[in-house]
C-alpha cells in the first residue's frame, strides 16, 4: 500500500505505514536438552522470504596445559657427596626417580557463531522506501592446530667429568696452570673427592699464578672452562643430573553454566593417568605416565579409589600417599550479580530490530585441588543474556550503526532517525488539505447550479403545461355558432 491515499482523511492515517523499520526475525534457539539448536515456530516462512543471516557468538574456553617430567639420576659416588661437598645428607638424593608437575597454564577464550542464537535481517524495501544494510562479519572457524610438544632440557646433561678434564687440561697447560704426568701404570686413581678438590685447587692457581702475556679475555676464558668442569664433575659424581621434558596440550570446554569442567586426573607420583573428553589433537605420549609396577595394568596412585590405591601400594611394596589421583579442572567463577543477570528480566515486545549479547564477565580458574596453575577474566557470551534494539524509531528514517566485542557486547552505538513530519512535509500535507477543499467546494457549487437549473427547467415545463391547460379552458367555453 503505498502512503499517499486520495481522501485528505487518508492523508494523515497513511503516514503511519511510513514509518521506517529494520525487521529481524529469530530463526533458531537454543535446544532445551544440552546443547545444539531449535527451529523456531516463524523460522520457515522467514527463510522462505530470505534476507541476511546472522549468528552470535558463543564462547569456547581454551586452556593450554603443559606437563614436566623430570627424570634424576644420582650421582655415581653421592654416598660421598655429604663429606665431600659438606652438604646434609638428608639433602642428597641416592637413587633415581622421576616426577610430573604442572606448569602455570594459559587460558585464553575461543569465539564462535552459536547455531542456537541465528536471526535473519529483512533487507527488502516496501514501496517508496529506500533500504540501505551494510553488514561486517568477523572470521570464525576451528583451530588448525590443536596440540603442540616440546622437549625441554631445562638443565643440560652432565658432560663426563674425565673428557672435561681432560680436555681443560690441555687448554689450562698453555698457560702452566697445571700439568698433570701421566698416570704411573698400577698407580692408584684418586678418590672422587680428592679428584674434585684437586679441580678446585687448579682453579684457584689460574688466578694465583703468573700467565705471562696472557689477556684478560683468555683468562676469563680458562675460568670459565674450569667453572664448568668443576660443576659438571659435582654434578656427575655427586649431586646427580636431571632431564626435564615437556608435553603441552590443549583442552576446549564450552561452558553452559557449569562450576567446573574436568581437564585431566594427574598426580606427582603418577603423571597424567587419564584425560577428558575436552582433550583435543593427539593424546599424552606414554613418557607423560609413570610405568605400572609388575603385576598391575596402571600405576597404583592412577587407581580411581583410596582404598585401591592402598591395596595396590601394598602389593607392590611401593610408598606413597593412599589417595587416588584428583583431577585438574577449570572452574568459573560466575559474579552474584551484573549487568547480564538485570536483563534477563527484561520483557521485549512485538517486532525486533538487531539482537546482540550482553556477555558475562567469568573469573576461569585452571585449578588442582587448592592450587591454581592459571587464571584469566573471561568474556563468555552464553553465560549472559540475548536482547534486541526496537525495529524503529518511530521516525520517517531509522539508521542504525553498531560495534560489538568479539563476545557479541555492544561496543559502540549510533542511532540515526529522521523526523516522520518535517516542515516540507506539513506543508505538502497543508497544500493537499486545501486542494482537497477546493475540489469539494467546487464540486458543491456545481451542484448548487445544477439544481437550480433542475428547478428552472421544472418551472418552464409547468408554465408551459400551465399554459395549455388554460387554452383549453377558453376553448370549451366559446359557443356553437348557429347554422347559416
Amino acid at each position: 500500500m503505498s502512503c499517499m491515499k486520495g481522501a485528505v482523511v487518508v492523508v494523515a492515517l497513511g503516514l503511519a505505514g511510513c514509518v521506517s523499520r529494520v525487521n529481524v526475525t529469530r530463526v533458531t534457539s537454543p535446544a532445551e536438552q544440552g546443547g545444539g539448536f531449535a527451529l523456531t515456530p516463524q523460522a520457515k516462512e522467514a527463510m522462505a522470504q530470505g534476507g541476511v543471516y546472522y549468528a552470535l557468538p558463543r564462547t569456547r574456553v581454551m586452556a593450554d596445559i603443559a606437563v614436566e617430567r623430570t627424570s634424576f639420576i644420582p650421582g655415581i659416588h653421592a654416598d660421598e657427596a655429604a663429606a665431600c661437598l659438606g652438604l646434609d645428607p638428608g639433602d642428597v638424593e641416592t637413587k633415581p626417580s622421576v616426577t610430573y608437575a604442572v606448569l602455570p597454564a594459559m587460558v585464553t577464550a575461543w569465539n564462535e557463531p552459536d547455531p542456537g542464537q541465528v536471526f535473519v535481517m529483512d533487507i527488502r524495501g516496501r514501496y517508496f522506501e529506500d533500504k540501505v544494510i551494510k553488514a561486517a562479519f568477523s572470521g570464525t572457524g576451528t583451530l588448525s592446530a590443536l596440540t603442540a610438544e616440546s622437549n625441554d632440557q631445562s638443565l643440560a646433561v652432565a658432560l663426563d667429568a674425565l673428557n672435561s678434564a681432560a680436555a681443560l687440561a690441555g687448554k689450562a697447560g698453555v698457560f702452566g696452570a697445571f700439568d698433570r704426568a701421566p698416570m704411573a701404570e698400577g698407580a692408584k686413581k684418586p678418590a672422587p673427592c680428592e679428584e674434585y678438590n684437586q679441580l678446585l685447587k687448579k682453579r684457584a692457581q689460574v688466578l694465583e699464578g703468573s700467565l705471562g702475556g696472557v689477556t684478560i679475555e683468555g683468562l676469563n676464558r680458562v675460568l670459565a672452562e674450569y667453572d664448568r668442569a668443576i660443576a659438571d664433575l659435582r654434578d656427575f659424581y655427586f649431586v646427580g643430573r636431571e632431564r626435564k621434558t615437556t608435553f603441552v596440550r590443549r583442552f576446549m570446554h564450552l561452558p553452559a553454566g557449569e562450576a567446573k569442567a574436568e581437564l585431566l586426573r594427574f598426580t606427582k607420583t603418577a603423571g597424567v593417568c587419564e584425560a577428558s573428553g575436552l582433550l583435543q589433537g593427539s593424546p599424552f605420549p606414554p613418557a607423560a605416565r609413570a610405568p605400572a609396577p609388575k603385576g598391575q595394568l596402571e600405576p597404583c596412585a592412577c587407581l580411581k579409589t583410596a582404598e585401591a590405591v592402598q591395596q595396590c601400594l601394598k602389593a607392590t611394596g611401593e610408598s606413597g600417599a593412599a589417595e587416588a589421583a584428583p583431577w585438574l579442572e577449570l572452574r568459573y567463577a560466575v559474579p552474584a550479580s551484573s549487568m547480564a543477570k538485570v536483563l534477563k528480566n527484561a520483557e521485549e515486545r512485538g517486532q525486533r530490530g538487531l539482537y546482540y549479547r550482553v556477555p558475562e564477565q567469568v573469573q576461569v580458574t585452571v585449578g588442582w585441588k587448592a592450587s591454581q596453575f592459571g587464571t584469566g577474566l573471561l568474556e563468555i557470551a552464553q553465560l549472559g543474556t540475548v536482547v534486541s534494539m526496537p525495529n524503529s524509531t518511530g521516525g520517517r528514517k531509522t539508521s542504525y550503526t553498531a560495534d560489538f566485542t568479539p563476545g557479541g557486547a555492544l561496543k559502540n552505538f549510533q542511532v540515526n532517525s529522521t523526523a516522520l513530519l518535517d516542515k516540507s512535509s506539513l506543508g505538502a500535507v497543508q497544500s493537499a488539505a486545501e486542494k482537497a477543499l477546493e475540489a469539494n467546494k467546487a464540486a458543491g457549487d456545481q451542484t448548487a447550479a445544477m439544481n437550480r437549473e433542475a428547478a428552472r427547467i421544472n418551472a418552464e415545463k409547468a408554465l408551459i403545461k400551465a399554459q395549455r391547460d388554460l387554452d383549453e379552458l377558453k376553448g370549451a367555453g366559446k359557443s356553437t355558432p348557429p347554422p347559416q
